[in-house]
């Protein structure tokens, strides 16, 4: 009985040692993606990306390829920025939509339209993007959220490895594809409560999504843009630079890891951001890893959906 016992703590051991030679074992892990970049304003991003790197964080920047029904391309001085965000380790550029035009009530950019369609936005938005950056983008977001089994063909066709939606609205229907799904799970408010009230999870992954007509630096320029099919959240303003960076200060405290989108997807050996993993467990509080493993790999927090644009 002493050897069994003996034998079970040696295995355990071995166990968390390969888990921390192959970094897996990650405490309260927090991605950051912010969204729409070229329909805001570019300056806002300076400043964001600023308090970022003070603080060691990381960042995933989902980039809008065309703007408008014109599909208007970027000034030389969006360009610039975006390249420069490129160029650093510690932002992630994703493809964000293609024009972010909501074509249905609900369904977003892509839900419900034809395959050859979703496959052409998607391919000429890559295309756009990467020759802006000159470097492979690996990321895609879906505007609203919201695809369907057609984006995920379309995406993976492109040569995406990551979709980053919401639980709520994509199709987790297809199995056995090359994509993982790392579908947010909060938004900034409730990270920043759970922070103040020490409630993070010491093995969970947090995906939080947010954007610039978040923060009250934007209602001037928001006010002062051509009209356009951008369209603004009711609850805009709700949150400012300083705020940021002070949720930013007090994560280090607790000295979380921060991850872009695809970081974390290639962190995941046990298949925690497959389509099958969120679909089983997806009206739960967070995704758990298999039984065997509970203690020794992180989970994906998941509250209560919330639709963003």
């Amino acid at each position: 009985m002493n050897n069994f016992v003996q034998l079970i703590r040696i295995w355990i051991l071995i166990q968390i040692l390969l888990l921390l030679s192959t970094g897996l074992l990650i405490a309260q892990s927090i991605v950051l993606r912010c969204d729409d970049y070229g329909y805001d304003d570019p300056d806002f991003y300076i400043e964001l990306g600023e308090i970022v790197e003070i603080y060691g964080a990381k960042l995933t920047i989902g980039a809008v390829p065309v703007l408008g029904e014109a599909h208007r391309s970027y000034s030389a001085y969006q360009d610039s920025i975006l390249l420069k965000f490129a160029e650093s380790d510690d932002f992630e550029i994703a493809q964000h939509g293609f024009s972010h035009k909501n074509w249905s009530d609900g369904g977003g950019e892509f839900t419900g339209r034809l395959y050859p369609d979703q496959l052409s936005d998607i391919s000429n938005g890559k295309r756009v993007l990467e020759e802006k950056i000159g470097r492979s983008i690996t990321t895609f977001i879906p505007p609203w959220n919201a695809f369907d089994a057609s984006t995920v063909k379309a995406v993976e066709v492109c040569g995406f490895k990551v979709i980053s939606g919401a639980t709520s609205k994509g199709d987790y229907s297809i199995a056995g594809t090359g994509i993982s799904f790392v579908p947010f799970t909060i938004d900034l408010r409730k990270l920043r409560n759970l922070t103040e009230s020490g409630k993070l999870r010491q093995d969970a992954v947090y995906v939080t999504l947010f954007h610039a007509y978040d923060f009250m630096e934007n209602a001037k320029y928001y006010r002062k843009r051509a009209s356009d099919t951008y369209e603004i959240s009711n609850d805009a303003y709700q949150t400012s630079l300083v705020e940021f960076s002070d949720l930013l200060s007090l994560l280090n405290e607790q000295n979380v890891h921060y991850f872009t989108v695809t970081e974390i997807a290639q962190r995941d050996d046990y298949g925690l951001f497959s389509a099958e993993a969120i679909r089983n467990n997806r009206m739960n509080l967070r995704v758990s890893p298999p039984p065997c493993c509970k203690y020794l790999i992180p989970v994906i927090c998941l509250f209560s959906p919330i639709d963003y644009i």
